[in-house]
């Protein structure tokens, strides 16, 4: 098992994210920043392999181009659901998960 490999890296790149949003979660008591560092988190391995390509060769331009469609989807997606849970004040998806 290497753990210098792109997959690896992805993995704990979204693992400190969401870790991140769970301790914002437990010293603020809210919820609404979920969405905002939970699916945002998905653009942050993907930009970590667009950043990756510019450096070495060995990404192709497949891999480049489903890089830049993930972060434009996961940037859009989280910027919408945030968005959305601010100005109702509260995410009803999550009422019943979280109490």
């Amino acid at each position: 098992m290497d753990l210098s490999s792109p997959l690896w890296k992805a993995i704990t790149i979204y693992a400190g994210a969401d870790s991140i949003g769970f301790l914002v979660s437990v010293m603020t008591g809210s919820h609404l920043h979920l969405d905002l560092i939970g699916t945002g988190a998905f653009a942050l391995p993907a930009l970590y392999t667009l950043i990756l390509s510019s450096k070495t060769s060995s990404i192709t331009l497949s891999q480049q181009v489903s890089s830049i469609a993930v972060c434009l989807w996961a940037t859009k997606l989280a910027a919408f659901l945030f968005l959305r849970a601010l100005q109702l004040g509260h995410d009803a998806r999550l009422t019943d998960t979280l109490s």
